[in-house]
């Protein structure tokens, strides 16, 4: 009698165990989600606003290519501001190639906010990196 009674608790106690981790782990599932959400968010509104208020132009230079996979080709560039160096992705386009110079305007409060100045309409910034 006590066997089963003991058994049955055991029981009791595993799922207890198993529905604490499972409700641990879709919260830390909603957590993650939510937090790329917000970051894609900051990264891409938030960021164009940024830096057509207060974008510093820059020249940088495109190092390499990727052949994206899933996504459109992307090219890699690099700049630096205050001697640390920056990178970022644009579009591949028919102009450039690895190893041309590009302007790029970055926010001056947080130089990783950074977009090739192709990104914006022309008229919407003025840069001249040339």
């Amino acid at each position: 009698m006590w066997a089963i009674y003991f058994q049955l608790k055991m029981n009791s106690k595993k799922k207890t165990l198993k529905t604490k981790h499972t409700s641990k782990f879709k919260y830390l599932a909603a957590t993650l989600f939510v937090g790329i959400l917000l970051y894609a968010f900051v990264n891409s509104i938030i960021a164009d606003i940024l830096i057509k208020k207060s974008g510093q132009c820059v020249k940088a230079y495109i190092y390499k290519e990727t052949s994206g996979g899933r996504t459109s080709p992307d090219f890699g560039y690099r700049f630096y501001v205050d001697s640390k160096t920056y990178n970022g992705l644009m579009s591949r386009n028919e102009v450039n190639k690895v190893g041309d110079n590009i302007c790029i305007v970055y926010y001056i409060g947080f130089p990783d906010f950074n977009r090739s100045i192709n990104y914006f309409d022309k008229g919407q910034l003025s840069c001249d990196c040339r």
